[in-house]
């Protein structure tokens, strides 16, 4: 592997890392009833992952959004956050979209290895 490539990977376990904790925080909020907490702890966790634009994802078909992000792993964290932005939603059909997004997401990056 050239140095280039385990520099990509060092910095994707990172930011997969640094998503996974974020993503733990949430639902610690979640569950002590600091919604608002949970929502802007969601909106970082969106940015770390997908830079400055974290909504430009939503509006591509999955596995345009999978080829986008560049790699499986990215793209099953970014169904983790939208798995985890479902169960803030009051609107059961929102919540439902976006769990049915997150499948997509995760059928559409592949097996994990």
């Amino acid at each position: 592997m050239s140095p280039r490539a385990s520099e990509r990977d060092d910095h994707l376990e990172r930011q997969i890392r640094a998503v996974a904790s974020m993503l733990t925080r949430v639902l610690g909020m979640r569950l002590h009833g600091d919604f608002a907490g949970a929502h802007a702890e969601l909106e970082r966790a969106r940015t770390e992952l997908l830079g400055p634009d974290p909504r430009r994802l939503d509006r591509l078909a999955p596995a345009s959004a999978v080829m986008l992000l560049g790699a499986p792993a990215r793209a099953r964290a970014y169904a983790d956050v939208l798995r985890e932005e479902a169960e803030l939603l009051a609107d059961a059909a929102a919540a439902a979209a976006l769990r049915e997004r997150a499948d997509a997401v995760t059928a559409a990056a592949g097996p994990t290895p």
